[in-house]
């Protein structure tokens, strides 16, 4: 319900991807108008959701850190690993696919069968070896190929050529990107919560329009959802942390001028975002032409792993000239689908092309964000690159959602300039860094 009835679209299959929902793991639907009708499901133990958490564990992360585990995945050889992975799951024709618990022993700390396979489990902080990246991008191409052989079969039997996708496991770009490309579909389309916090969204919906059976009124065309701050609130939470600040006229291209110029800007505006992205209103900026901004960025302010890539924010109207449109969605506006870069264009941007030569890209429109439009417009202008790198505003944290919690992370990371609204901060020497 979170998926299909805020989306455009008035009839589609429906994929929900997660770890575990009551029993099933992954299920379908068909949406027509209001209504929902379940037509595939696939029980615990064999999950997809849970498969990423037990091996983001297995390779020393958190099992919330699947993201890791997708950026890892590019640097990695999936043939180097696919027979003793096809003992832990594997496609199968009579049921789809299946998970053998005995071997990934799901919600237990238990990693002995696993490490039979793949050999002994990475602790936090130990160097990341060669099979630790090929067993992500194993489970990256089971993934991708589990959920694309689901919905060509599905679209197939059913003769509808539209998606849409929910549950966790909706969030993986890569995963998205090729049933994008291989699965033949019209649209796809995958509300920006996808995850569990899409939830309270999709009761409320489901309540209004499956239960009351009201039309469809509301299509969810953006993701500034989250609660906003005004100028008074602004002005009182940079006092009473002991700040100062001065009031710019035009906040968009004072920012552009100082991402040009190699800074680190945090930008704060309007309503915060809904799910796990950061697209503008809650993001840190940088400048996506310089080869050393990953590692400034990784290092100094969000204090991560060096492999993990930066997205960028396009301009809409020049996306296509940059990278490899082949195939549009709606998703592209919510950094959910991944697309190459050209190969002319992609040694100018290396601070948001992975290894693979892929961006995740956020399209940004003039009617969804006009300030971030005019920002990036700005950039262009100075730059003649119609981008700026985009990251979520945090450091190891969620992201920021008060003018609070931005001070607060300003204040402790390598952030050289803080957009609250149009109240400027600029980092001065004697102020903390970390």
């Amino acid at each position: 319900a979170s998926a299909f009835l805020c989306s455009p679209i008035n009839e589609a299959i429906i994929m929900v991807v997660d770890g575990i929902g009551e029993f099933d793991t992954l299920s379908a639907y068909i949406g027509r108008h209001n209504q929902l009708g379940k037509i595939f499901s696939r029980p615990y133990p064999h999950s997809l959701g849970f498969l990423w958490e037990k091996i983001c564990k297995f390779l020393g992360f958190s099992e919330h850190d699947a993201c890791k585990l997708m950026g890892l995945s590019s640097y990695g050889d999936p043939a180097q690993l696919r027979n003793q992975f096809n003992q832990l799951a594997k496609i199968d024709q009579k049921d789809f696919f299946v998970v053998n618990n005995d071997i990934a022993k799901f919600r237990s700390e238990d990693y002995s069968e696993l490490e039979a396979l793949f050999g002994p489990a990475r602790k936090p902080g130990d160097p990341i070896e060669m099979r630790h990246k090929d067993l992500a991008a194993t489970l990256q191409e089971f993934t991708s190929q589990v959920l694309l052989d689901l919905a060509l079969k599905l679209k197939n039997k059913f003769r509808i050529r539209k998606l849409c996708l929910a549950g966790g496991t909706a969030l993986n770009c890569i995963a998205n990107s090729v049933l994008l490309k291989k699965g033949g579909f019209s649209e796809i389309f995958v509300q920006p919560a996808a995850n569990d916090a899409g939830t309270a969204l999709g009761a409320a919906l489901y309540a209004y329009h499956g239960l009351e059976e009201k039309p469809r009124i509301f299509v969810m065309q953006h993701a500034y959802w989250g609660p906003a701050y005004d100028s008074k609130e602004i002005t009182s939470a940079i006092k009473a942390k002991g700040f100062k600040s001065e009031k710019v006229d035009n906040a968009a291209k004072v920012a552009a001028e100082l991402i040009s110029q190699g800074k680190v800007v945090g930008w704060f505006q309007g309503r915060m975002e809904a799910g796990p992205r950061a697209l503008g209103n809650r993001s840190l900026l940088a400048d996506p032409r310089r080869k050393d901004m990953r590692e400034i960025l990784n290092r100094k302010v969000k204090h991560r792993e060096d492999f993990r890539p930066f997205a960028p924010s396009v301009l809409a109207e020049e996306a296509s000239i940059w990278f490899d449109f082949s195939n549009k969605t709606r998703g592209t506006e919510l950094m959910l689908f991944t697309c190459p870069a050209r190969k002319k264009f992609s040694d100018q941007i290396p601070a948001v092309t992975h290894i693979d030569n892929t961006s995740r890209i956020q399209l940004v429109k003039p009617e969804v964000n006009k300030k971030y439009h005019e920002l990036i417009s700005h950039f262009n202008t100075i730059t003649g690159v119609p981008m700026v790198l985009n990251t979520s505003f945090n450091d190891s944290e969620p992201i920021v959602m008060s003018p609070e919690d931005a001070l607060n992370t300003f204040n402790k990371t390598g952030i050289d300039a803080l957009f609250l609204g149009d109240h400027l901060i600029l980092k001065n020497k004697d102020q903390q860094k970390t």
